[in-house]
């Protein structure tokens, strides 16, 4: 319910609560989760305008790891958080939330596609599994880069 201001001259957003009509700039929204719906926000929203003003902008948007701030990763080798129903903490229910953002708005907007590279797999929501195309999991072997890549000789 709160609402974005964008400014393009000099970057800025800030957020006009829905209550109390309080201003906040951007250091001042608190968590983590709230810059992501800002940031997912503000994206769909730029595309949405390009959209309407015919601006030569690609229809796409890449988003990587959006669970991030649920599911924080306690190491570089962590594997994909295999997600499929069953008792659900709040932030199982806030990435679904954002998940469901996601579908509702791709499919209300033609022309635009989303690349979400993520490592939780909702294995219980059809929409996310049939809309999968890769699962790079340490059990299929493969890797957005492949293993087998040569490494260049000075790393």
């Amino acid at each position: 319910g709160s609402e974005l201001d964008f400014s393009s001259r000099q970057p800025e957003v800030t957020v006009i609560e829905e209550e109390s009509g309080a201003v906040l700039r951007l250091p001042d929204v608190g968590s983590d989760q709230n810059y992501l719906a800002i940031h997912i926000a503000l994206s769909f929203a730029l595309q949405r305008y390009f959209q309407t003003v015919n601006a030569p902008v690609p229809g796409l948007l890449v988003l990587d790891q959006i669970s991030r701030p649920y599911f924080p990763t306690s190491g570089e080798d962590e594997d994909e958080a295999e997600i499929s129903g069953g008792e659900e903490d709040e932030d199982v229910q806030a990435m679904r939330k954002h998940i469901d953002f996601l579908f509702s708005e791709t499919a209300r907007r033609k022309g635009l596609q989303v690349l979400l590279i993520e490592h939780a797999y909702f294995a219980d929501d059809p929409r996310y599994v049939n809309a999968t195309r890769e699962r790079w999991t340490r059990a299929s072997g493969q890797a957005l880069i492949p293993l087998n890549w040569p490494a260049r000789g000075d790393e």
